[in-house]
C-alpha cells in the first residue's frame, strides 16, 4: 500500500501572492451509464492509492484520516472548496460532516453511505509538496507621480504539488471509474491558491465527462 508522509498544516496557512499553473493528466475513464445524483467528497491531507479500495485501503488511508484532528481544519476547508465548484443538480455531501474521530470504522462507513443514498465517492489526497527558494523582482509600486514601494529583488518560494484523484460508483466500489492526477506549480503556499485550482480542475473533468449532473 502506498503511503505518502502528509504536508503540515502549518504550510498551507500563509498566502503570498503569485501566479498558479496546472495540468491535469486523466490515467482511468470508464465510460459513465448516467451521471450521478448524490457524491460522497473525502478529501485526504496525504497521498494513498486507491486503485484497489477495499476496508483494508480504507482502514489505511481514510480511517486514519478521519482519526487525525490536527488535519481536520485543512480537510474541511478542502472540502469546503471542492463542494463550491462540484455542486450542480448533483448533491455534494462532505465527509468532514459525516465522518469523524467517534463514527468512522468500515461497517459506519458503508452503512452511512446507504443510509444517505450516495452513489459515488470522490477522493483527493496530496501526494506530494515541495518549495524551492526563488529571488524575484518587484517593480516600483507608483501612484499618480507618489512611490508607495521601492521595489526590487525579494525572496520567495515556488511550491510544486501533486495531487490523485479517485472517482468509485458505490455499485462497484472496489475500482475507479475515473483517477486523475494533476500538476500544480504556484508561487505562493497558500492552501485557498492550490486547492482552488485543484477544485476547478477536476469539476471541469468531471463534468466534461458526463459524470456530474447539470
Amino acid at each position: 500500500m502506498k503511503k505518502t508522509l502528509p504536508l503540515s498544516v502549518g504550510a498551507l496557512l500563509f498566502l503570498f501572492a503569485g501566479c498558479v499553473t496546472s495540468s491535469i493528466n486523466v490515467i482511468e475513464k470508464k465510460t459513465p451509464t448516467k451521471p450521478y445524483s448524490k457524491v460522497l467528497v473525502v478529501y485526504v491531507n496525504e497521498g494513498c492509492d486507491f486503485t484497489l479500495f477495499d476496508s483494508l485501503t480504507y482502514n489505511i488511508c481514510l480511517k486514519s484520516c478521519f482519526l487525525n484532528t490536527d488535519s481536520y481544519e485543512t480537510r474541511v476547508q478542502a472540502e469546503d472548496l471542492l463542494a463550491g465548484q462540484l455542486t450542480t443538480a448533483t448533491e455534494i455531501v462532505k465527509a468532514t460532516d459525516v465522518l469523524d474521530i467517534a463514527n468512522n470504522d468500515y461497517d459506519y462507513f458503508r452503512r452511512m453511505i446507504d443510509s444517505l443514498h450516495v452513489d459515488a465517492l470522490l477522493m483527493v489526497g496530496l501526494g506530494r509538496h515541495s518549495g524551492v527558494d526563488v529571488l524575484r523582482y518587484a517593480a516600483p509600486g507608483v501612484i499618480g507621480s507618489r512611490v508607495v514601494s521601492p521595489g526590487g529583488n525579494y525572496k520567495g518560494r515556488t511550491f510544486n504539488s501533486t495531487y490523485d484523484c479517485f472517482l468509485m460508483s458505490t455499485s462497484s466500489i472496489y475500482i475507479p471509474v475515473w483517477h486523475a492526477a494533476i500538476e500544480i506549480k504556484a508561487n505562493a503556499d497558500s492552501k485557498s491558491i492550490i486547492n482552488g485550482k485543484v477544485t476547478r480542475d477536476i469539476a471541469r473533468s468531471l463534468k466534461r465527462a458526463g459524470y456530474w449532473m447539470h
